[in-house]
């Protein structure tokens, strides 16, 4: 398990390991040890939410909070999940503390037209499959971009990944970062890959 920041101004994740990495000022410690449901209050005001041992024998796979909305979505691999039909539960969390749910079935999601919990749903199945190990990663980094584009963005709202990971892409292509660009293009790639692989056909992007 590993509790971070992904761009400090925007989100922090939580993603299941075999290790725990310690971050300074923040009480993991305590806060991943034992069992049921915890929360991390931030020293932002923000509180990341997760049940380490669900009663319906689902597993947490991921949990991280948008510093500027206050929206928290936690992913949920179920005891029954299907490899051939993927399908997660996710948990949305207001600023205010409201929680909602919903399933994600993978083959429905639309990545050029999806909503933050599908594409953070969308991004734990590429991580947890090993089709794109920092996939989860890259989605939290191309989702802060959102912001640069719609600075009244709630959240929660739809957005073009595809798009945002390409803009990453051409950024990183820009300034000569062969390592991010290869970062976000693995990122890209695969969800092209996925959408072929579910029957849906992905753009094509060239980069100058």
């Amino acid at each position: 398990m590993r509790i971070g920041a992904v761009d400090n101004t925007y989100s922090y994740q939580r993603i299941n390991e075999s290790k725990t990495n310690k971050a300074e000022n923040w009480d993991f410690k305590n806060a991943i040890g034992g069992k049921g449901i915890s929360t991390i209050s931030l020293s932002e005001g923000l509180t990341l939410h997760y049940d380490k041992t669900p009663t319906d024998g689902s597993r947490c796979l991921s949990s991280w909070v948008d510093a500027r909305s206050g929206v928290n979505t936690v992913i949920y691999k179920p005891a029954d999940f299907d490899e051939s039909d993927p399908e997660y539960r996710v948990e949305v969390w207001d600023k205010d503390g409201n929680k909602t749910e919903q399933m994600v079935k993978i083959s429905e999601v639309d990545p050029s037209n999806a909503t933050t919990a599908e594409m953070h749903a969308y991004s734990a199945y590429l991580s947890d499959s090993g089709k794109c190990k920092n996939a989860v990663d890259s989605f939290l980094m191309c989702r802060s971009q959102i912001y640069d584009k719609n600075p009244s963005y709630d959240g929660l709202g739809s957005a073009n990944f595809m798009e945002l990971a390409r803009d990453m892409m051409q950024m990183q292509y820009t300034i000569g970062n062969t390592q991010g660009y290869l970062r976000f293009k693995a990122f890209f790639d695969a969800l092209s890959e996925s959408r072929n692989f579910f029957g849906a056909n992905t753009k094509s992007y060239a980069f100058m």
